[in-house]
């Protein structure tokens, strides 16, 4: 199955939910397509291309939005979907078959298909906003797939010349602290250790001293309450 879906322009804007760079958009453009994920409608001022890459159950019940479904079902843009739902009337199937016999399946989340995709669809820049990851467990489970095809892209750029990858500079993706061994690192990452034990103990030693307090206070509770318990019984005999 060919891809559905058809470039319009040679810039593709893929927009995440990710607030520290979501807003730096701009909208007043006319040389790009904006592609947004899931409830883009909700967070971005212009969007043509919406992708929901969720399975049936999980379309059907949205956790940002019980109107979900209803709402992709009227718009008149394409939503690239797992396949082609006949009650969504836009809604195209993302090409896998092709996508993956090319760039493979390291895909644990939306913006890295969205990626794969526009490498596919050959556009000559790719933008990346709003895709900043920054809790815990995306950066464990779907940031690696992203910086993945992100550097396929770069790959490209120096054998073919395109794409062009635009990530703004205040986005954490593919940042670092330090260059390891031109910067000294190995320095860098032994004062981090050291500050890590240094507050390992110090949060060890609060914590045993919370638990001294701890019992103290209830050695105290118990002695209020004998006292209280035999001036109870003083007042009754007086």
């Amino acid at each position: 199955m060919a891809c559905q879906l058809k470039r319009k322009k040679d810039t593709v804007v893929i927009v995440g939910r990710g607030k520290i760079t979501r807003d730096l958009v701009d909208y007043e453009r006319d040389d790009c397509e904006y592609w947004g994920v899931n409830d883009a409608y909700n967070y971005m001022q212009k969007v043509d291309v919406i992708f929901q890459l969720h399975e049936r159950s999980r379309l059907e019940n949205f956790p940002r939005g019980k109107e979900h479904l209803k709402i992709l079902k009227s718009l008149d843009i394409p939503i690239v979907t797992v396949k082609k739902w006949s009650d969504i009337p836009t809604s195209v199937a993302y090409p896998w078959k092709e996508v993956i016999s090319v760039y493979g399946d390291y895909f644990t989340n939306t913006i890295s298909e969205m990626i794969a995709l526009a490498l596919y669809m050959k556009y000559k820049r790719i933008e990346l906003y709003g895709c900043d990851f920054v809790d815990e467990r995306e950066r464990r489970l779907q940031l690696p797939s992203i910086t993945h095809y992100i550097g396929i892209a770069i790959g490209h750029k120096i054998a073919c010349g395109i794409p062009e990858v635009y990530i703004p500079p205040q986005s954490p993706i593919l940042k670092t602290l330090f260059v390891y061994g031109r910067d000294g690192s190995s320095g860098v990452t032994d004062k981090l250790y050291e500050l890590k034990m240094e507050y390992e103990e110090l949060e060890q030693f609060y914590a045993e001293e919370e638990r001294n307090a701890r019992d103290k206070k209830f050695e105290a509770l118990g002695g209020l309450k004998a006292v209280e318990k035999i001036f109870s019984q003083l007042k009754e005999i007086v």
